[in-house]
């Protein structure tokens, strides 16, 4: 019980900590380099930025590595996050009906939270593509810093 009572405000803590962290670090990489575009032999555009050293530089046709540093950060976020909701609609059927009502709340929960989230991203793309915004784009990570930045302050001064 007391780690399950740590165990809130210590991922609050984290969200916000990454979320300044990812911030700081987004309006770094802004200020520090400069956007620019190259055309790719498969006429593809790729518009993004490096550091001025004047060096030259390639570009694969894949647009680069994704970075595992975000993954981790976020199942470690994922990991502490609220999921008491879940606990009781598991713990239940378990002990008081059978293995097959066990599954049954676990998968629907499973497939009713991946939808929803299939759903969300799909029409968040759709929408985001009505938009013209290509002067934010050198500032997305700081954005996305500062979003998950709010998100931790609202959870740590509502009470959620």
């Amino acid at each position: 019980e007391g780690v399950e009572n740590l165990r809130g405000p210590i991922a609050t803590y984290l969200l916000i900590a990454f979320g300044l962290v990812y911030t700081i670090y987004g309006l770094r990489c802004a200020v520090k380099n400069k956007t620019h575009r190259h055309v790719l032999p498969d006429g593809r555009t790729i518009m993004h930025a490096h550091a001025e050293s004047g060096e030259a530089h390639e570009h694969a046709a894949d647009n680069g590595k994704r970075s595992r540093n975000v993954f981790w950060g976020l199942f470690i976020l994922l990991v502490l996050g609220p999921c008491e909701p879940l606990i009781p609609l598991v713990m239940y059927p378990a002990v008081t009906h059978s293995t097959f009502a066990l599954i049954s709340v676990t998968v629907s929960f499973a497939v009713c939270t991946i939808a929803t989230m299939l759903l969300a991203t799909f029409l968040g793309l759709k929408g985001i593509r009505l938009l013209k915004l290509n002067q934010l784009e050198r500032y997305s990570h700081a954005l996305a810093g500062c979003a998950v930045l709010m998100c931790g302050i609202a959870v740590w001064a509502l009470p959620i």
